[in-house]
């Protein structure tokens, strides 16, 4: 691991890129002498700009605990898009400490650990784990209203933005939390989620499934089955979209049935689909798989749907089909519940 660094500062650039629009940098710094910096600035060339958007980094506080400062994460965008060295000026104590690094190389920082996913997305970006609690998805930053192990950032969820920039992560994890908001959650917290993704992020969300006792305990106050989903990605995608900020692409629903479950309505010969759709308390817990994307100009695509005994062990394919209702059978269905049979 290598960080630049002298006898006044530590700098670290976790990524640079540039485009038609600037540069964008970000990094953290921490000084090496006692007491805060005032201010930071970035120089490319003949453009300065002041860093305004600081953010705490714990993984710098675990690598660095005796310079370590609360915020000390930044991201800054520049109008210049030359390449070469960028000059950082550090205010401290009415002292001016100076760093330069070359744009282009990039300097490494002790980095969180990637959420490792069958598609995996880029390693430049945040992942987040909203309402973690104490059972923090590893590999992401925890976020959650109650200071405890794992919480990296402690943040009232339904009522504060995200302490992160816009388009700076890849990758939301939530379980167990959505159903303990109340309205208009979660549509504020969704339009969050969207300001801060980056096109083609992925969004992972775990609740109670609707139609489980477990969904009702004390606490849970909003209750959550496909129709929601498929109301903001499917049958009103476009609506939707204009009101959260991007398209979501609902890629799956991913179904929890316990064991002791699924062997009984086995042995009774009852489809899993068919319980599924108008059995209660088959599922006990129900996922959903998302990618964002902010210029989306695709067709509207519709979920697969998968079942499993567990959260994170294997998935299988449930196959529904569309079914033509025969107009015989319904007339006799008519029939026989209305006695006329």
């Amino acid at each position: 691991m290598t960080i630049e660094q002298d006898d006044n500062l530590i700098l670290a650039i976790d990524h640079s890129c540039s485009d038609d629009c600037g540069l964008r940098i970000q990094g953290w710094i921490v000084s090496k002498q006692e007491g805060m910096l005032d201010e930071v600035s970035v120089c490319v060339g003949n453009t300065c700009v002041p860093i305004t958007t600081w953010y705490p980094r714990p993984d710098v506080a675990a690598a660095f605990p005796q310079y370590y400062s609360d915020n000390c994460g930044f991201v800054v965008n520049l109008d210049d898009t030359d390449k070469g060295r960028v000059i950082f000026e550090a205010k401290i104590q009415g002292k001016i400490l100076t760093k330069s690094v070359a744009i282009g190389e990039k300097i490494e920082a002790p980095h969180r650990t990637i959420v490792t996913e069958e598609n995996e997305v880029s390693k430049q970006y945040f992942k987040l784990d909203l309402g973690c609690g104490s059972n923090k998805q590893p590999g992401t930053l925890g976020l959650d209203i109650i200071n405890q192990p794992g919480v990296d950032y402690v943040i009232d969820l339904q009522n504060e933005k995200l302490p992160f920039p816009n388009r700076s992560v890849d990758y939301v994890y939530s379980a167990h939390f959505l159903e303990h908001l109340t309205p208009p959650a979660p549509i504020p917290i969704f339009q969050e989620i969207n300001r801060v993704c980056t096109e083609g992020a992925h969004l992972e969300f775990w609740t109670p499934f609707m139609w489980h006792n477990a969904g009702f305990i004390f606490g849970h106050t909003q209750y959550y089955n496909e129709d929601h989903y498929m109301h903001l990605c499917v049958w009103f995608s476009e609506f939707w979209e204009k009101g959260l900020g991007a398209r979501w692409l609902l890629k799956e629903f991913v179904y929890v049935v316990d064991p002791e479950v699924l062997t009984e309505l086995y042995k009774n010969k009852v489809q899993l689909e068919f319980a599924i759709k108008y059995y209660k308390g088959v599922v006990k817990e129900f996922g959903v798989i998302i990618e964002v994307r902010h210029d989306y100009k695709g067709q509207t695509i519709s979920p697969k749907r998968t079942f499993t005994t567990e959260r994170h062990k294997e998935r299988y394919l449930l196959n529904y089909f569309s079914k033509t209702i025969d107009e015989n059978e319904l007339q006799q269905a008519i029939n026989w519940f209305s006695g006329s049979e």
